[in-house]
């Protein structure tokens, strides 16, 4: 019983017009599909400023970002398109030749930044929707460099 009442207060408190901020929601918690799957966050630090941060699974294992996003150019009044830059940590396997054939796989995290421009539609200040492409560039053996597209939904609190 208590579970269910748990849940019903955290399920009212992210759909509702209630904000642990004030006036204006300004943290947001949701998730992000694709490039990469997991958990999203944002704090708005002001109208056009915000940090993000993802944490969850990608192609080859863990994946962890945190940067600023700058919302640059508004459509209206709730369509906005944003770029920014943020550090980025990736699991990735790596093959170690031992003998004739025979290789040994291990998973490392490596350090890399990304780019990401998108698009957001924030909705009565209580959620968010967003879409990006995000360039990635990884310290791997060298650099590597890859496209991630990512889409997802945030509720402010």
């Amino acid at each position: 019983m208590k579970k269910r009442i748990f849940i019903g207060i955290v399920i009212y408190i992210l759909f509702s017009n209630i904000s642990i901020f004030g006036n204006e929601k300004r943290l947001g918690l949701g998730i992000s599909l694709f490039y990469p799957t997991g958990i999203t966050f944002k704090y708005k630090w002001d109208q056009k400023m915000s940090i993000e941060s993802t944490i969850g699974v990608s192609g080859q294992g863990g994946h962890f970002h945190a940067g600023i996003l700058y919302d640059f150019y508004n459509i209206n009044k709730d369509f906005k398109l944003y770029t920014g830059g943020a550090f980025l940590m990736e699991e990735r396997k790596k093959k170690k030749k031992i003998f004739r054939g025979i290789f040994e796989e291990t998973k490392s995290f490596y350090p890399g930044v990304r780019a990401p421009f998108g698009f957001v539609y924030y909705g009565n200040n209580s959620f968010d929707v967003f879409a990006e492409i995000s360039i990635n560039l990884l310290a791997k053996d060298g650099m590597d460099g890859f496209l991630g597209i990512a889409i997802g939904i945030r509720a402010y609190l």
